[in-house]
């Protein structure tokens, strides 16, 4: 967690922000002994507009695609009204445009893996969040939970028929799945004693993992159920400080983070076997995403001695090259679909409002501002192309 604590999954209203900044983990699917990593610092050029300026070096014929064709981006940001909306834009930051603006809290959108919808996190006029969908174009909103309980935390199944969420409907956290219509809801853990969270779906639908703790703890461990409910199992009852994980695309290994400070990157397997510290570095490295095709992992990192830069680790030789290298700080980074672009939140400091998103090429060039907007603009999904 990158820098502050939260309770697990007790995400309630705008906490939900500082969460999106920089704690979601990937893991690398490749094997082997992690090697002493080694820093390349390439040069970044910047630039970019509200209404979404081209990449300032232009891509190679054949190796990279302008941001112009590269489909849209979904997003958070706080602006207008002072809560947070769910907005769309092009990938090259051109078309930006508010899909849910209603007085509520609007946040944490995800594409369904079809492109068909964006599922996201609405508070109504309650202090709770309920878990909504949309067309992309903003239309034929539904509340999928419509209940007075607070559901936090949600993912879509890799077929796109069903959503796992975590929910207190119960009392405390527990995990439910419902078909991506919102009907057929089932309770997939019953463990009034501890709070499952953060649930993610394996790569083949098989199983859900979740981070599971006490009531209220700030951490936890990694536990697994089958997506039929049966057969849980902790795998990380030794290491309790754990406050996020995420599936390799194989689904055969699972990264995570611990401890708090600074964070450190583990990897294991799909059964908790193999532990391994990937990162084994005294910087605080978190916010790692696993490109498309597994041979890659971006991630955060104050390596530099300044502040939080993006980084690219290359699974083949465990080389890394920056792919920042200014005086801001950089977190949040998410993939293009191709897998030849990052999306990442760049600010002067978390305690200030303004955030922006910006889109870097994973070769360190054609740095983009995609909204240069005085609001507070995070939590990006590029969408299916």
């Amino acid at each position: 967690m990158q820098p502050t604590a939260r309770p697990l999954r007790m995400i309630g209203m705008l906490g939900l922000i500082p969460f999106a900044l920089g704690c979601t983990l990937f893991s690398p699917g490749a094997g082997g002994t992690a090697q002493p990593w080694k820093t390349e610092v390439k040069e970044t050029p910047g630039g970019g507009s509200e209404t979404g300026a081209v990449p300032t070096v232009e891509p190679a014929a054949g190796e990279f695609r302008k941001l112009a064709d590269m489909g849209r981006i979904v997003f958070s940001s706080i602006r207008e009204n002072g809560l947070s909306d769910i907005y769309m834009m092009n990938a090259d930051g051109s078309d930006v445009h508010f899909l849910e603006f209603d007085g509520s809290t609007d946040l944490a959108p995800a594409w369904s893996p079809d492109g068909e919808w964006i599922a996201f996190l609405s508070s109504g006029t309650r202090n709770t969040f309920d878990i909504l969908r949309m067309r992309p174009g903003g239309t034929d909103i539904e509340n999928l939970t419509d209940s007075t309980s607070d559901e936090s935390g949600f993912d879509w199944s890799p077929d796109g028929t069903q959503i796992v969420f975590s929910s207190n409907r119960s009392g405390n956290y527990e995990l439910y799945t419902m078909y991506a219509d919102g009907s057929n809801v089932k309770q997939m853990t019953q463990t009034a004693e501890l709070d499952e969270a953060e649930p993610a779906w394996s790569p083949d639908g098989a199983a859900l993992g979740c981070l599971c703790g006490p009531v209220g703890e700030y951490t936890g461990d990694i536990c697994l159920v089958k997506a039929d409910g049966s057969g849980g199992a902790n795998l990380t009852p030794d290491d309790p400080d754990i406050d996020d994980f995420i599936w390799s695309p194989d689904g055969k290994r699972i990264a995570f983070g611990m401890p708090l400070y600074p964070e450190e990157i583990w990897i294991m397997d799909s059964e908790g076997r193999g532990k391994e510290n990937l990162s084994n570095d005294p910087a605080d490295d978190g916010g790692i995403a696993f490109s498309p095709d597994g041979t890659m992992i971006v991630f955060s990192s104050d390596r530099n001695g300044k502040s939080k830069q993006i980084y690219l680790l290359h699974l083949a030789n465990n080389s890394v090259t920056a792919l920042t290298d200014n005086e801001m700080v950089n977190v949040s980074p998410a993939w293009s679909p191709d897998g030849k672009w990052v999306v990442f939140i760049q600010t002067e400091s978390l305690g200030v409002f303004d955030f922006e998103l910006y889109a870097v090429r994973i070769d360190g060039k054609g740095l983009t501002n995609l909204t240069n907007n005085p609001g507070k603009d995070y939590g990006a999904d590029w969408g299916p192309m």
